[in-house]
């Protein structure tokens, strides 16, 4: 429980930074105020939420691997919604921005995965290298 504290409060201080500059260039940009920061600051919380739990699943030992990377990927998958939620029409003027931010999620996402994978099998070939040859000659 204390890694997950840990890894949720890392989240939700670089996603209430980036919701900061969001609201702050809608503020700047729009002219307009945004009338429930109740709602920002919930739908922020539950944004960490969300990837702090995606993390976890992820990274988990447990069940089948590609399956964690699925059930990772659906829990997160709400996250562009929240956002419409949060700032209504200030960030997604059409609804086809939403599906652009979920294609540049995907896209970031997949890139992750092929991150991990390719330092997987890097660490389990040095592992593999680090184990004794045995000698067949020697029978």
């Amino acid at each position: 429980m204390k890694k997950f504290a840990m890894t949720f409060s890392y989240i939700f201080t670089t996603v209430s930074i980036f919701s900061f500059l969001i609201g702050r260039i809608t503020l700047r940009f729009e002219q307009f105020e945004l009338a429930r920061p109740s709602a920002i600051f919930m739908g922020t919380m539950l944004i960490a939420i969300l990837i702090a739990i995606s993390i976890k699943i992820y990274e988990s030992r447990k069940g089948n691997g590609i399956l964690n990377v699925v059930v990772a990927y659906i829990i997160t998958a709400p996250v562009p919604f929240i956002l419409q939620f949060m700032y209504q029409n200030l960030l997604f003027r059409f609804i086809r921005g939403i599906y652009i931010l979920l294609g540049i999620y995907v896209l970031f996402y997949t890139l992750f995965i092929l991150f991990q994978h390719i330092k997987n099998r890097q660490s389990q070939k040095e592992l593999n290298d680090l184990l004794p040859k045995k000698d067949t000659s020697k029978q």
